[in-house]
This record gives structure tokens, sequence and C-alpha cells, in this order.
């Protein structure tokens, strides 16, 4: 073997433990930040799941809404805004009175 191959060789194994432990340092890292912040994790995953189920609602052709017990909107798809004509900030918090027929 010459000695550019035997050099290639060798720079070829340092990358590949240079690759390693930077891996290694990652997963430490994340490690740490999990345990100074261990809902990071469930909040994430939460979020996700918030996405998802936002994403399902305003893709229905059925108007969804939420209301408190005091019949103010809370939550509310895209489809019972524009069925109800009015926009998402003048439905928010909107009592179920001003909607509904007497």
């Amino acid at each position: 073997m010459n000695d550019s191959s035997g050099k290639m060789q060798e720079l070829i194994r340092e990358n590949a433990l240079l690759k390693n432990r930077i891996r290694e340092l990652e997963q430490a890292e994340a490690e740490r930040k999990s345990k100074e912040n261990p809902c990071s994790e469930a909040d994430e995953l939460s979020r996700k799941g918030e996405e998802r189920y936002r994403g399902i609602l305003d893709n229905i052709e059925e108007a969804y809404y939420e209301v408190d017990l005091n019949g103010s909107l809370t939550f509310f798809n895209n489809t019972a805004v524009i069925n109800l004509g009015y926009t998402n900030n003048e439905m928010m918090g909107m009592n179920f009175r001003q909607y509904v027929d007497n």
C-alpha cells in the first residue's frame, strides 16, 4: 500500500471516529436538556397532537364548535366560521344568543 492510500484510510477512520463522538455529544446534550426540562417532550407530543386534531377539524365539511358553560364560543373550525359568516376574531367569545334564532 502506498503512502497516500494509507493516509486516506487514516483520514476515513478519523472521520468515522469524529462522527461517532459528535453523535455521542448530541445525545448527551439531548439527555441533559431532557433532565432540565422533563415536560418539554410531553409538551411537544401534546402540541403535535393538537395540531393533528386541529387539522382534522379544519378539513371536515361539518361545522364544529365548543362553548363554555355560559354558552360562549371557545373553539370552532373553519366550516363553522364560513357557515355563520363571521370572522375568527368576531366569533371567539361570541355567545350563542348572537348566532341562534330565538
